[in-house]
Protein backbone atom coordinates (compact mmCIF):
# COMPACT_ATOMS: atom_id res chain seq x y z
CA UNK A 1 0.00 0.00 0.00
CA UNK A 2 1.21 3.29 -0.94
CA UNK A 3 1.44 6.37 1.22
CA UNK A 4 0.19 9.56 0.36
CA UNK A 5 2.05 12.91 0.86
CA UNK A 6 0.69 16.18 2.25
CA UNK A 7 -1.70 17.51 -0.05
CA UNK A 8 -0.97 20.97 -1.11
CA UNK A 9 -3.45 23.95 -2.38
CA UNK A 10 -2.02 24.54 -5.44
CA UNK A 11 -5.00 27.19 -6.76
CA UNK A 12 -3.57 30.86 -6.37
CA UNK A 13 -6.01 33.02 -3.68
CA UNK A 14 -6.71 36.46 -5.43
CA UNK A 15 -5.23 39.66 -3.30
CA UNK A 16 -4.70 43.06 -3.49
CA UNK A 17 -1.55 44.51 -2.25
CA UNK A 18 -2.16 47.07 0.04
CA UNK A 19 -2.75 50.11 -1.05
CA UNK A 20 -1.78 49.70 -4.82
CA UNK A 21 -5.09 48.12 -5.86
CA UNK A 22 -2.97 45.38 -8.19
CA UNK A 23 -4.37 42.08 -8.72
CA UNK A 24 -1.83 39.17 -8.05
CA UNK A 25 -0.23 38.14 -10.79
CA UNK A 26 -0.57 34.34 -9.32
CA UNK A 27 -3.87 34.71 -10.01
CA UNK A 28 -3.75 35.81 -13.63
CA UNK A 29 -4.09 32.14 -16.00
CA UNK A 30 -3.76 32.58 -19.84
CA UNK A 31 -5.99 29.85 -21.95
CA UNK A 32 -5.20 29.43 -25.05
CA UNK A 33 -7.96 27.02 -26.09
CA UNK A 34 -11.27 26.43 -24.57
CA UNK A 35 -13.82 23.58 -24.68
CA UNK A 36 -16.72 25.73 -26.01
CA UNK A 37 -18.94 23.65 -24.63
CA UNK A 38 -19.36 25.40 -21.31
CA UNK A 39 -22.21 27.17 -20.91
CA UNK A 40 -20.46 30.36 -19.18
CA UNK A 41 -18.01 32.66 -19.98
CA UNK A 42 -14.52 32.35 -18.48
CA UNK A 43 -12.98 35.75 -17.43
CA UNK A 44 -10.20 36.20 -17.65
CA UNK A 45 -7.60 38.96 -16.32
CA UNK A 46 -4.84 38.68 -18.54
CA UNK A 47 -4.80 42.08 -20.72
CA UNK A 48 -5.99 44.20 -17.30
CA UNK A 49 -4.27 47.20 -17.38
CA UNK A 50 -3.13 48.53 -13.76
CA UNK A 51 -1.68 51.66 -15.12
CA UNK A 52 -5.44 52.44 -16.24
CA UNK A 53 -7.19 51.46 -13.41
CA UNK A 54 -8.92 53.51 -10.80
CA UNK A 55 -10.16 49.88 -8.63
CA UNK A 56 -8.60 51.72 -5.31
CA UNK A 57 -10.57 54.41 -5.57
CA UNK A 58 -13.21 52.90 -5.84
CA UNK A 59 -16.16 53.15 -2.50
CA UNK A 60 -17.65 50.73 -0.55
CA UNK A 61 -20.95 50.37 -2.86
CA UNK A 62 -19.50 50.32 -6.10
CA UNK A 63 -16.72 47.26 -5.40
CA UNK A 64 -20.20 45.90 -4.42
CA UNK A 65 -21.92 46.20 -7.89
CA UNK A 66 -18.66 45.43 -9.46
CA UNK A 67 -18.59 41.61 -7.53
CA UNK A 68 -22.55 41.74 -8.55
CA UNK A 69 -21.84 42.29 -12.14
CA UNK A 70 -18.67 39.82 -12.78
CA UNK A 71 -21.18 37.62 -11.06
CA UNK A 72 -23.96 37.98 -13.10
CA UNK A 73 -21.39 38.26 -16.61
CA UNK A 74 -19.86 35.00 -14.98
CA UNK A 75 -23.05 33.27 -15.87
CA UNK A 76 -23.91 34.30 -19.16
CA UNK A 77 -22.63 31.99 -21.95
CA UNK A 78 -22.01 35.29 -24.78
CA UNK A 79 -22.24 38.73 -25.69
CA UNK A 80 -25.93 38.30 -27.36
CA UNK A 81 -26.88 36.99 -23.58
CA UNK A 82 -26.34 40.96 -22.06
CA UNK A 83 -28.96 42.99 -23.09
CA UNK A 84 -31.30 40.30 -22.15
CA UNK A 85 -29.51 40.42 -18.10
CA UNK A 86 -30.23 44.26 -18.10
CA UNK A 87 -26.70 44.91 -18.72
CA UNK A 88 -25.84 47.92 -21.03
CA UNK A 89 -22.64 47.60 -23.33
CA UNK A 90 -21.21 50.53 -25.84
CA UNK A 91 -18.96 50.24 -28.27
CA UNK A 92 -15.21 51.81 -27.40
CA UNK A 93 -13.23 53.41 -30.63
CA UNK A 94 -9.55 53.12 -30.69
CA UNK A 95 -9.20 56.95 -30.56
CA UNK A 96 -9.05 60.25 -28.27
CA UNK A 97 -7.91 58.92 -24.52
CA UNK A 98 -9.34 55.42 -25.45
CA UNK A 99 -6.43 54.30 -27.54
CA UNK A 100 -4.59 53.63 -23.68
CA UNK A 101 -7.20 50.76 -23.62
CA UNK A 102 -6.03 49.49 -26.49
CA UNK A 103 -2.65 49.14 -26.11
CA UNK A 104 -0.73 45.37 -25.85
CA UNK A 105 -4.03 43.93 -26.67
CA UNK A 106 -4.66 41.77 -30.03
CA UNK A 107 -5.70 43.58 -33.36
CA UNK A 108 -9.08 42.46 -33.28
CA UNK A 109 -9.82 43.13 -29.99
CA UNK A 110 -13.32 45.41 -30.06
CA UNK A 111 -13.73 46.88 -26.28
CA UNK A 112 -16.72 47.27 -25.02
CA UNK A 113 -17.59 49.76 -21.70
CA UNK A 114 -20.46 48.85 -18.88
CA UNK A 115 -21.39 51.39 -17.26
CA UNK A 116 -21.21 50.73 -12.89
CA UNK A 117 -21.83 54.07 -11.49
CA UNK A 118 -22.40 57.40 -12.58
CA UNK A 119 -18.51 58.04 -13.73
CA UNK A 120 -17.48 54.04 -12.96
CA UNK A 121 -16.74 52.21 -15.78
CA UNK A 122 -15.67 48.72 -16.71
CA UNK A 123 -13.52 48.39 -19.83
CA UNK A 124 -13.49 44.45 -21.81
CA UNK A 125 -13.77 42.65 -24.79
CA UNK A 126 -15.20 39.03 -25.70
CA UNK A 127 -14.16 36.54 -27.35
CA UNK A 128 -17.20 34.83 -28.13
CA UNK A 129 -16.37 31.92 -30.15
CA UNK A 130 -14.49 30.29 -27.06
CA UNK A 131 -16.29 31.82 -24.49
CA UNK A 132 -13.82 34.43 -23.32
CA UNK A 133 -14.50 37.27 -21.08
CA UNK A 134 -11.26 39.85 -21.11
CA UNK A 135 -11.73 42.41 -18.41
CA UNK A 136 -9.17 45.19 -19.42
CA UNK A 137 -9.70 47.66 -16.71
CA UNK A 138 -12.22 49.50 -14.09
CA UNK A 139 -12.10 53.37 -14.22
CA UNK A 140 -13.67 55.98 -11.67
CA UNK A 141 -13.89 58.65 -14.54
CA UNK A 142 -14.33 59.98 -17.98
CA UNK A 143 -12.08 59.08 -20.96
CA UNK A 144 -12.43 61.87 -23.25
CA UNK A 145 -12.68 61.39 -27.02
CA UNK A 146 -11.53 64.47 -28.09
CA UNK A 147 -9.97 67.23 -26.01
CA UNK A 148 -10.55 71.00 -26.63
CA UNK A 149 -7.15 72.48 -26.86
CA UNK A 150 -7.39 76.18 -26.03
Amino acid sequence: MRKRGKRTNSIPTPSLERGKGKIDPGVIENIDRLDREAEYLVISYTHYNDRLCGFEEYKRGHLRKVLRLLRKIGSLGSVKQFKAAGIEITPVDNEGEYKKLYRRLPRDADILECYIGSKQRMFFWIIDTVGMFHLVCLTNRHLETRKQRR
